[in-house]
């Protein structure tokens, strides 16, 4: 843990320069990373293979529930999911 990508930093002044709009950022803690951002089983020694149901959790849990406690421009064209360390779906 203790990690950061100075993300709150880098939005900030993205933002001051009128570069982007306000928004919501959602950092979740991966828990078993090689099976969440997997999306086949690829080595019987790591669990993997699980991007199906991340993916599910976080479009059909996550995601609402931030829409509606939060004020958010829901559709999709006003959203967007990303990963820091590489792309969801890569080995």
């Amino acid at each position: 843990m203790n990690e950061s990508w100075n993300m709150a930093d880098a939005i900030e002044k993205l933002y001051e320069m009128g570069k982007i709009s306000q928004l919501v950022v959602v950092a979740i803690y991966p828990i078993i990373r090689a099976w969440e951002y997997t999306h086949a089983a690829w080595n019987s020694q790591d669990a993997s293979g699980g991007l199906d149901r991340y993916t599910h959790c976080v479009a059909d849990c996550i995601k609402p529930f931030i829409d509606r406690f939060y004020r958010t421009l829901p559709d999709p064209k006003s959203t967007m999911i990303n990963n820091c360390k590489r792309p969801l779906g890569a080995q």
